[in-house]
């Protein structure tokens, strides 16, 4: 018994005495952390659009999508952009739902974009719980749903 009081007294002192202080060489440092406008990826697809992920909070990313008409894009009440992230092993990061009861959408909007004009469409996410490699993906709401550009960001 007291040896075992003995040992645990040692971890303890062991363990405080290292607070404070620097990872030892080969042990993770704390990253860096993020500034809101400061963005955090971008890229360019096939079709000219354009996908840029920027920090709006240290808990929020904003992820932007302009894109190039032709093209109509559904909005009013339901989101022209839906985006989300997925965690380096494929797994999605858990995104908040809307609380309350269901919502009857009676304002429908359809917003052209003129052939050669541009247009940027918005959408909120959680930012990532940690550090590590994501992927962010969305959908852009037409008559057919396409997927914008996918960014791959680091935290």
């Amino acid at each position: 018994m007291r040896r075992a009081l003995v040992a645990a007294a040692a971890v303890l002192v062991a363990a405080m005495a290292g607070c404070g202080q620097a990872p030892a060489q080969g042990g993770t440092a704390t990253p860096s952390p993020i500034s809101a406008g400061e963005q955090l990826g971008a890229t360019t697809g096939a079709q000219g659009w354009v996908t840029r992920v920027t920090v709006e909070s240290q808990d929020q990313l904003q992820v932007t999508v302009t894109v190039t008409g032709p093209l109509t894009v559904e909005g009013g009440c339901i989101p022209s952009l839906t985006a989300w992230a997925d965690a380096g092993d494929g797994s999605p990061v858990p995104t908040p739902t809307p609380s309350g009861g269901q919502m009857h959408c009676m304002a429908i909007a359809l917003i052209p974009v003129a052939a050669g004009a541009t247009k940027a469409f918005s959408a909120d996410i959680p930012t990532p719980p940690g550090p590590g490699t994501y992927t962010i993906h969305g959908l852009l709401n037409t008559a057919g749903d396409q997927a914008i550009p996918v960014v791959t960001i680091t935290l």
